[in-house]
Order: C-alpha cells, then structure tokens, then sequence
C-alpha cells in the first residue's frame, strides 16, 4: 500500500523534526555556523508543502557539512541521542537519495550503534552469525526485503544498503 501524499508529507515532517534537535545540538558542539530552521523549532503539527521543502533543504545542507568522524564523536559522547534517534538517522540516510562514501560510512557507523545498543551483554564474536532472532528482528522491516525471520545478524551488516 501507497501512503497517500499527505501521509508521506507528514512522515517527512515527523522525521525533521527529530532530527532537528540532533542535528542542531551537533553543529553548536562543532561550531559550524548554521542558521536556525524557525519551521522546525515550531510546533507546527501540519505544515505547508514548501515548509516541509524547507526543512529537508536545512537538513539536506546539514548532511553535507557534519562530517563522518563528527557523527561518531558526537554520538559517542552526547546523551542527546537515544535509540530512537539513532532509528530516526538510519531511516533519513537510508531514504536519502545521494548515497556516496560519506552517507555510506554514517549509515555503517549508525548501524554498528544500533546493534551495540540492543545486542545482549556478553555477545561474542562467534555468536553473531548466529544470533537470536530477537535481535535481528528489532530492526525495522522496511529496511529488508526480506521478513525478518529470514535475516541474519551477520547478513544485515553485510548487505550493502548504497544503489550505485
């Protein structure tokens, strides 16, 4: 099933603005001079078409300029991100449409901090190709076209998501 444009409108919306506090407490650990994004710090529930455009622009020129070694210190280090927020990441990258080198190294960077945070303690190595079903299927299914019954821990990190 197609979601309506409106649903999609919404999804997009609902994604910025969870990005929006990520991406801007990022830039001010990093002093990259970024303008606010006034759309986004509203509470504006349903925006205009040309607002939600806005908002991908703003984080659109955001993807360029945060760098991958800034993504990964900053996610190790800020209490900002949660694993929903890791989830809400994954799923802008994924869905970007300029995959390059960059993109490709956040989104394995995100997907390594994903599995770390939902893994069980005291994994082994040897207990990933393996692991419980559990694990594998706490990742969304949107991002396989496989059902997650069929996915392996050790096959999700080694399909490539980049369409080159």
């Amino acid at each position: 099933m197609t979601p309506s444009p409106e649903q999609d409108l919404s999804a997009k919306w609902n994604l910025a603005r969870r990005l929006y506090p990520i991406y801007f407490e990022l830039a001010r650990e990093f002093v990259i001079d970024v303008q606010a994004c006034p759309d986004l710090e509203s509470s504006v529930d349903t925006p205009a078409p040309e607002r939600v455009e806005q908002a991908r622009q703003w984080l659109e020129e955001m993807d360029q300029r945060i760098q991958v070694h800034q993504l990964r210190q900053f996610l190790q280090t800020s209490s900002v991100v949660n694993q929903e927020g890791l989830l809400s990441l994954l799923q802008h990258f994924l869905a970007n449409s300029a995959k390059g080198d960059a993109t490709r190294d956040k989104i394995d960077f995100l997907l390594v901090q994903y599995f770390s945070q939902i893994a069980p303690s005291g994994l082994d190595d040897a207990d990933v190709p393996s692991c419980r079903p559990e694990i594998c299927s706490s990742f969304p299914s949107r991002w396989s076209p496989l059902p997650a019954s069929d996915i392996s821990c050790a096959g999700l990190f080694s399909v490539s998501c980049m369409e080159t």
